[in-house]
């Protein structure tokens, strides 16, 4: 709605200066035209006239009902008049309510605002305002949780699984470290907008599938979790297009440099010391490479002592 938005305020004449004056001047210093007989009529003119002058060039008309207004004939005439414009949908009908009194039938179904204290209405009536400029007032719309915003595919997990092994490994990536513990699990559920409750459930089922190692306390409580070798290459396989190329820089500094120790070979393939580690560690699974420690030194303690020919025929194949 552009301009200022024609009101007419049906009322009784009782509650004009306990109430009505005052909030006409609320609705027009926000803009509203309000229609307040006290200020439209001039001697001599009709009132009937004026009255549905003013119901007609209304874009709302407010019924403040009270004990005085609803046993009036004229308010009642003035709210069959506001009825039958809302129902063409020439106008909105909106009722205000300043004491316990009965409410007309017709008016029963429709949204109405309450107004205990009679001194002090700023909050209804900026309601009122929002209802006659039709703003509608929502908190804003975030934006969807991680697991809803990609297509990622990783087996036959779901979009929640797959977003907490996601998080897991990107976690894991940025801190340099193998595995999270209990506290920055709850921060990564948070961060994803999953309960807890529903979180641990999908972290087990990771660990039934072979993504994840986890570590209970007492059995139920979850205080660490760390993607396995496997977790962590489907995860780097799905997530990151250039993943065959860190595969091939880090089997082609393998082949080159016989006896590479994992700090050299860190340095060398300018990746994250964690994916190095981890590609290392794939190949050495798949029977690809021989390395001593790598499992109780961590991310750089590891050094390659054999090279299989299968990583040089897959080499020759890329």
């Amino acid at each position: 709605m552009t301009g200022s938005p024609k009101v007419f305020i049906s009322h009784a004449s009782e509650d004009k200066d306990r109430f009505v004056t005052k909030f006409a001047q609320r609705l027009r210093a926000n803009g509203i035209d309000a229609w307040l007989d006290k200020w439209e009529m001039l001697p001599g003119d009709s009132l009937v006239a004026k009255i549905f002058e003013g119901i007609q060039q209304a874009q709302a008309v407010i019924v403040v009902l009270s004990k005085n207004s609803v046993s009036k004939p004229w308010v009642g005439e003035e709210i069959d008049a506001a009825f039958v414009r809302r129902v063409n949908g020439s106008s909105k009908l909106i009722p205000v309510i300043i004491d316990d009194c009965r409410i007309p039938e017709c008016l029963r179904s429709t949204v109405y605002q309450r107004i205990a204290n009679l001194d002090d209405f700023e909050s209804a009536s900026q309601n009122i305002v929002r209802a006659v400029f039709g703003n509608i007032e929502r908190p804003p719309i975030g934006s969807a949780p991680f697991f809803l915003q990609n297509s990622i595919a990783i087996g036959s997990l779901n979009s929640l699984e797959i977003g907490i092994l996601c998080s897991l490994c990107d976690y894991c990536i940025s801190q340099n470290i193998e595995r999270v513990d209990g506290p920055d699990l709850l921060k990564l559920f948070e961060a994803l907008k999953i309960d807890e409750e529903h979180a641990c459930v999908c972290l087990e089922i990771l660990q039934n599938r072979g993504y994840v190692e986890l570590l209970k306390i007492q059995g139920i409580n979850i205080a660490r979790a760390e993607p396995t070798i496997f977790g962590f290459h489907e995860y780097l396989h799905s997530t990151r297009i250039e993943y065959n190329t860190m595969l091939k820089r880090v089997a082609l500094l393998v082949v080159n440099e016989h006896h590479m120790d994992g700090t050299k070979l860190c340095h060398c393939a300018g990746l994250p010391p964690l994916i190095t580690s981890r590609i290392v560690q794939y190949f050495e699974r798949k029977g690809w490479m021989q390395v001593t420690n790598s499992e109780v030194c961590g991310l750089s303690g590891f050094i390659i002592y054999r090279v299989s020919p299968e990583l040089k025929r897959w080499l020759q194949d890329q």
